[in-house]
């Protein structure tokens, strides 16, 4: 049977992956149209990572940055699997606990008895738990504890990647709008809702006037 805690990361896992994958079409359709407008196969749109080393090239940033958003993207995967493990590992731990604890005979000694009618509960007048149970020792209190902090590294090493590729998309976001001729306020679209703004210069009228070069601030061909 299904804990709170599982059906909770279910939840999550699924509006996740339903958000990459909108995210992922709308980028591969937009790059798909700035492809075509610099004489690129558009089916280069749709292969992950390669998509993102093409159209650097087109915008005159190096294909090597893909290196960056690889391992972030690689950080973020382990990321998300520890925290599962560990949300999971916590739920059950605290579904195994309760269960044992509420079922054994022990459980009433913490309660006092309650009549109402023909119905007798037994309402708790404090924790039912011991810090010396069997269920609650030392081994399973290192085991989360060592979780925790293998999550907080991880999590951390991703939060160092995930500024490095904001500067990366800072750095294309600036290009792509010079190579297909557009202003500041697509800079500013292209940095804070990219997904958006790629299709509108995908699909707008824009044409692609080559690689920006901010140097001689010229464009080129």
């Amino acid at each position: 049977m299904m804990t709170i805690f599982g059906t909770m990361m279910a939840m999550v896992i699924v509006i996740a992956c339903i958000a990459i994958i909108a995210s992922y079409v709308m980028t591969a359709l937009g790059y798909m149209q700035c492809m075509k407008k610099a004489g690129e196969a558009g089916w280069k749109a749709w292969v992950p990572f390669y998509n993102d080393f093409v159209m650097y090239k087109i915008v005159g940033l190096s294909g090597g940055l893909i290196a960056v958003k690889a391992v972030y993207a690689f950080l973020v995967s382990v990321v998300l699997s520890m925290s599962i493990m560990y949300i999971s590992k916590i739920g059950n731990y605290t579904d195994n606990y309760l269960n044992n604890t509420y079922s054994s005979s022990s459980y009433r000694t913490n309660t006092k008895k309650r009549t109402t009618g023909i119905h007798t509960n037994y309402v708790n007048i404090y924790p039912p738990y011991d810090l010396d149970d069997d269920d609650f020792d030392e081994e399973i209190i290192s085991d989360v504890m060592n979780g925790g902090i293998g999550l907080s590294i991880a999590s951390t090493l991703e939060s160092v990647a995930a500024i490095g590729v904001l500067v990366v998309n800072i750095f294309f976001a600036i290009r792509i709008s010079k190579a297909y001729g557009l202003g500041g306020g697509y800079i500013a679209g292209m940095i804070l809702v990219p997904g958006i703004f790629i299709l509108i210069i995908g699909f707008g009228k824009s044409e692609y006037k080559g690689n920006y070069v901010p140097k001689s601030k010229e464009v080129i061909q």
